[in-house]
């Protein structure tokens, strides 16, 4: 069975759009503003980007303080609570988590995606699709066909829909065009809903 696929879209216009891909439940989504320090550039124009920002920074020191006053808590009950040097490590590990750099940042064109240190590829190049990691912390890894390489949390990749979008038709052309995939990847992405067959 032949497979049609959505078209490649224009690399300067970014038209047409891919269609919508599956896995996208942020609803509450809206797109960040430009800003040229936080968003890698690539061989054509920047179609979509996504970048941490200081909410993410608070996002992970209050999950991080959560974590140690419940691991606190199971430990010792309530008995830590009277300890103010406890209270100190609480306060100094929210700070540091606060303070961990968040260099996440990705960019998309119509062929491409960057990003930043955890690598880049030509996404209509693939030669191999892979998934690791478990439900909550799943990490894509794809190659293209020059070397390049990017190891990513996947929900980084759909955090910004539309450029999950770019980046999923780019997989989908692909692996119509012979790269490999294995079954986790196969299984997570939901490769079968677009009517690429089992790996």
């Amino acid at each position: 069975m032949t497979v049609e696929l959505p078209p490649k879209p224009d690399a300067e216009t970014g038209e047409p759009r891919p269609p919508r891909a599956p896995g996208y439940r942020n609803e509450g989504w809206r797109r960040q503003p430009f800003r040229s320090g936080k968003v890698p550039t690539g061989p054509s124009p920047v179609l979509e980007w996504t970048y941490s920002t200081r909410a993410t920074s608070w996002g992970y020191a209050a999950t991080a303080v959560i974590v140690l006053v419940g691991f606190l808590f199971l430990r010792s009950g309530m008995d830590w609570l009277g300890t103010w040097q406890l209270w100190v490590f609480v306060v100094a590990v929210g700070v540091l988590f606060w303070f961990m750099p968040r260099g996440d940042r990705m960019s998309a064109g119509a062929d491409w995606v960057d990003a930043g240190r955890h690598g880049s590829v030509r996404t209509y190049d693939l030669v191999s699709i892979d998934i690791r990691g478990t439900v909550g912390s799943h990490q894509l890894i794809l190659r293209d066909r020059d070397g390049g390489t990017i190891d990513h949390d996947l929900n980084d990749f759909r955090e910004n829909p539309f450029l999950w979008d770019l980046v999923f038709n780019g997989i989908r052309h692909s692996l119509a065009g012979g790269a490999e995939i294995t079954p986790e990847a196969h299984r997570v992405l939901q490769i079968g809903e677009v009517g690429i067959g089992p790996p």
